[in-house]
């Protein structure tokens, strides 16, 4: 259980990280075909991220449930 208890806090460090490349790359971009490749590669990160954040939440939920539901 140790496991889950920090995972959660470090994707969402994760996702914050990312979402600020993503706001910074956004700003900074010069339309190069170099820099599209790194957007789209950011893009897939953030969206990589939120799902494991949102994956780890069910996870955390269903652990939870499946505690209660045995101790009736």
């Amino acid at each position: 259980m140790n496991f889950f208890d920090g995972l959660k806090d470090k994707l969402i460090r994760d996702a914050k990280f990312v979402d600020r490349e993503v706001n910074y790359a956004t700003e900074n971009y010069s339309g190069s075909e170099e820099d599209t490749a790194l957007f789209y590669e950011l893009l897939a990160k953030q969206r990589k991220t939120e799902f494991l954040v949102n994956e780890q939440t069910r996870v955390n939920f269903m652990l939870l449930k499946s505690s209660l539901d045995s101790a009736q």
